[in-house]
């Protein structure tokens, strides 16, 4: 199945800020690469386990449990196949006024956009044989629509 990325004709710019913006309380639980990836990207959600855009994940390696999750390199030390799964499958939240892009987001082709099934066992697969050392980077986010743990979705570029 090939996915056409969303068309976000409301879609606003992420301004990015500086570690200045940042609770000193927080910076001190940082480790220096996620400081380094936060100059470099922007602002994250501190203290909320929602992304922003901008932000970016190396695929590592799969982390067997009962959750089906990824450990990363990068903005976040894991990164749930839930996660990846979820934007490409809820293309309509991101039509909302409020969603939110990377200033690139337009000229991405679609097939730059991560899109994964929705059976997460296939998925595990496909990012294991596929995207293994592959850099994810969010590059929108949703404005009202959320997962059921109120967590906006994402769509990821594969780069």
């Amino acid at each position: 199945m090939k996915m056409k990325k969303p068309n976000l004709t409301h879609a606003e710019i992420i301004k990015k800020t500086s570690l200045s913006d940042i609770p000193k309380s927080m910076l001190k639980i940082m480790s220096p690469e996620a400081k380094k990836a936060l100059e470099k990207n922007g602002a994250k959600e501190i203290a909320t386990n929602n992304m922003a855009v901008g932000e970016w994940f190396v695929i590592e390696r799969y982390l067997p449990g009962n959750y089906h999750k990824f450990a990363t390199d990068g903005s976040r030390s894991e990164l749930s196949v839930f996660r990846m799964v979820g934007g490409c499958n809820h293309l309509h939240a991101f039509d909302n006024p409020g969603a939110e892009k990377a200033e690139d987001y337009d000229s991405l082709p679609d097939e730059a956009i991560l899109w994964l099934p929705d059976n997460f066992g296939k998925a595990v697969e496909i990012i294991e044989q596929k995207y293994i050392g592959r850099k994810l980077r969010v590059v929108a986010r949703s404005a009202d629509g959320m997962d059921q743990y109120g967590h906006r979705y994402y769509l990821f570029a594969v780069e």
